[in-house]
């Protein structure tokens, strides 16, 4: 509940969540926050390493990556891969979403790509064909520095011309 509902750990802790668990399983010791922590923690390592064996088993890559603010000027960023297995099956997997707390000039943006390959065992350029980004020119001139294919996003490309 706390991962796929993104609820704070400190759920727990709430008297209506325990009045409910109560209810519905009166047996039930729930877990203190620190176990739930940990659990989380090892669920997003085995997580990890299973993706990571899966891009590694595949040759061609696509990747789509944007990047916000908020209204309160906190930016962020996400990476998500798709490929397509040995098997043939279709698979995305959002690698990484979480603050970026640089500015959005272009040396850092591809500082956090490369990061972000290293991290999740991609060989940059052998295994990518292509990111979908937005048209922001901070992303279009790391790509094409990098010598990396870049698609521009259908979806931001409409919202401009609307």
């Amino acid at each position: 509940m706390i991962t796929r509902d993104i609820q704070p750990v400190s759920i727990v802790d709430d008297i209506g969540f325990l009045n409910l668990l109560r209810e519905a399983k009166p047996r039930y010791v729930v877990p203190c926050r620190s176990k739930i922590s940990r659990c989380i923690d090892d669920l997003y390592v085995s997580n990890k390493r299973r993706v990571q064996g899966l891009i590694a088993d595949v040759d061609f890559l696509c990747y789509t990556t944007d990047m916000w603010t908020l209204q309160c000027g906190e930016s962020y960023r996400s990476l998500t891969c798709h490929f397509i297995a040995p098997n043939y099956e279709m698979h995305f997997q959002n690698l990484q979403t979480g603050h970026f707390p640089r500015t959005h000039e272009s040396s850092h943006i591809a500082e956090a790509l490369l990061s972000a390959a290293k991290e999740w065992c991609i060989n940059i350029p052998k295994q990518i064909v292509t990111f979908t980004t937005d048209s922001g020119f901070n992303i279009v001139k790391d790509l094409d520095d990098m010598t990396i294919p870049r698609l521009s996003c259908a979806g931001h490309t409409l919202n401009l011309a609307v």
